[in-house]
């Protein structure tokens, strides 16, 4: 297990990596929190660099053997200063979590929050089928997201973890839909649509807090993004 804090210009190297990645030039396993605008949804005051460290300190000391299981190590990069929202999963020689701090100025983001956000990239590495990258055994973004609610936050947040997991999506999927330009999701008003085929994709924000609340309920992963055959 790794926690360290990138240099900024290694970060700014893989920020345009990530980009390239984003416009399909650039072959790499690799899957991203999503894609964001620095515009709506901002907080005055950021998470704390304390608290946004001792998160990802503790991610990486619960989930390492995690890792080690299946012969991989998994290691963390940081840069708190770095005004990005964004956080993406990558399996190269080792298994990596790469977060730019710009996600702890997300309106409303606590340590739950950025558990469960880091949480959804660990699913991509160790969330299991469905897969959007078979050789890589990267996983689609709503199982991320359901493994994330379902197996990774309960290791963290072991009490009250079914109202936590809410709270803490509500923030996620709020700044989502800001970005997006759609509703706020809530927990009683649920996406209804069923697919016809497993998404590789993002769904939509409504059904990623749908799939955080099935996942922390242990129920079967939502049509709204899941195909059954």
């Amino acid at each position: 297990m790794t926690s360290k804090e990138t240099p900024k210009g290694m970060l700014t190297y893989m920020k345009y990596i990530a980009a390239l990645i984003f416009m399909g030039s650039f072959t790499l396993a690799h899957a991203s929190f999503e894609e964001v605008m620095l515009v709506p949804g901002f907080a005055q005051q950021k998470l704390p660099e304390e608290s946004f460290n001792s998160v990802i300190a503790k991610m990486a000391d619960t989930f390492a053997p995690l890792a080690r299981e299946i012969g991989r190590e998994l290691e963390f990069y940081s840069d708190y200063h770095h005004d990005w929202a964004q956080a993406f999963a990558r399996r190269w020689e080792t298994d990596q979590i790469i977060v730019y701090g710009g996600i702890a100025a997300i309106q409303g983001m606590t340590e739950d929050s950025l558990v469960l956000s880091l949480c959804h990239e660990l699913g991509h590495l160790y969330g299991g089928l469905p897969y959007h990258d078979s050789y890589n055994r990267l996983s689609v973004e709503g199982q991320a997201d359901y493994w994330a609610a379902n197996f990774c936050f309960p290791k963290i947040a072991t009490e009250n973890a079914w109202a936590r997991t809410l709270a803490a999506g509500l923030v996620i999927t709020s700044f989502f839909a800001d970005n997006r330009g759609v509703p706020h999701p809530g927990s009683e008003t649920p996406d209804y649509t069923q697919v016809d085929r497993t998404l590789m994709t993002h769904p939509g924000p409504q059904c990623r807090l749908d799939t955080f609340l099935a996942g922390a309920s242990n129920q079967g992963r939502p049509a709204c993004w899941y195909f059954a055959l």
